[in-house]
């Protein structure tokens, strides 16, 4: 990515492939947008690589065009319906009570993540949740305090191995270098979500096309996450099959109606169509409560409900989900510009992540950041 001057982030969905282009040290500004339908793809898993990179080609090819920059490698983000979230520790003691560099924290994170992994599963995230020096103070980073002993507890993210090779492999296949592999729900946390509200508590719920991420935060950082393999694309299914009509018009009224009616001529069909949208946003709330409940065991949080995701386009769905809990909820989207509705849509939260997680993995010689 250094060579061509830019950096680039590459949002593999099941239904679209969405590339970013931005400038190497400014990841918030993005120069280029290119989107493809996502073909090789099926439930989250890659069926046919060689599918899956001409759908890459393409939508890294118009990015480049509109950015005027050639993309030679990209940080690519997955959904992943088969993502596991193992927690770990480990503790070091350092001698003459000195100062905390950061190789004692790469070491550190690398004893950390030394544990048994699933067959058929490899690692791809390791994030710190936090680290406690001499046993009694809890700190963000301890690099350069003065301690005997220092302490982390650590997130490791694995996902399904096949998803992983074929994925590289369809990147390799398009001409691509692969920087890093990334979930989308991590990367858009880090877009959507303030420090205030990671501290004190909040959920964060990326709808896509075939999966919705669950994602709780706390006191800093990440409790706990889920992918669930249910998203948007079920509702344009649901619609096309209650009113006998095409994927591609169901999908229109989809983004027309939504939650809160339109103007169709047929009030009839524009009821039918928030009563069949209604009930499966219902479904996919139910199952993000269950998640959400599990992972703060029934605790209250403060800062609520954010949703991202190109379901978080859905009308409406923000004041339903809201109520649904009982909890504040609004929309979260990059803070990045210069290209269109790159600063207020919320499909993008991912892709900009991505650019920004990549250039961070780069900067910081490969170790992991903190979430």
């Amino acid at each position: 990515m250094a060579k061509t001057g830019v950096v680039a982030g590459l949002d593999i969905g099941n239904s679209k492939v969405i590339a970013f282009v931005a400038r190497a040290g400014r990841p918030g500004v993005i120069t280029g947008v290119g989107k493809s339908a996502s073909l090789g793809m099926r439930k989250g898993m890659i069926y046919d690589p060689q599918l899956l990179a001409s759908s890459i080609s393409r939508a890294v090819e118009e990015a480049s065009n509109i950015a005027g920059a050639k993309i030679q490698s990209v940080c690519a983000g997955i959904a992943g319906c088969d993502v596991r979230v193992i927690t770990s520790q480990s503790r070091v003691s350092l001698k003459k009570n000195r100062q905390v560099k950061k190789r004692d924290i790469d070491n550190l994170l690398w004893h950390a993540s030394q544990v048994g992994i699933s067959d058929g599963y490899q690692v791809i995230q390791v994030i710190p949740k936090e680290f406690v020096i001499d046993d009694v103070l809890p700190v963000k980073d301890p690099v350069g305090m003065i301690c005997s002993c220092l302490e982390t507890k650590i997130k490791i993210v694995i996902v399904n191995n096949e998803l992983i090779k074929n994925l590289i492999l369809s990147l390799e296949l398009a001409g691509l270098k692969v920087e890093k592999v990334a979930l989308n729900l991590l990367v858009a946390a880090g877009e959507v979500l303030g420090e205030v509200e990671k501290e004190l508590g909040v959920a964060l719920v990326d709808l896509g096309g075939s999966t919705t991420g669950v994602g709780v935060f706390n006191r800093g950082g990440l409790v706990e996450m889920a992918v669930l393999p249910v998203g948007g694309e079920h509702i344009t299914g649901d619609l096309a099959v209650g009113l006998k009509t095409s994927l591609t018009n169901a999908e229109l009224l989809k983004r027309r109606v939504g939650l809160a009616g339109g103007e169709e001529q047929d009030r009839e069909i524009s009821a039918m169509t928030i009563q069949i949208i209604r009930a499966r946003v219902e479904e996919i709330l139910a199952l993000v409560k269950e998640q959400v409940f599990k992972f703060t065991n029934g605790s209250t949080l403060p800062c609520g409900l954010i949703l991202t995701g190109g379901g978080a386009l859905l009308k409406e769905i923000t004041e339903m989900s809201g109520r649904y809990f009982n909890l504040p909820a609004r929309v979260g989207v990059p803070e990045a510009g210069t290209v269109g509705e790159i600063d207020s849509n919320p499909a993008w939260s991912a892709g900009v992540g991505l650019i920004r997680y990549g250039e961070g993995f780069k900067k910081r010689g490969g170790s992991n950041a903190r979430l």
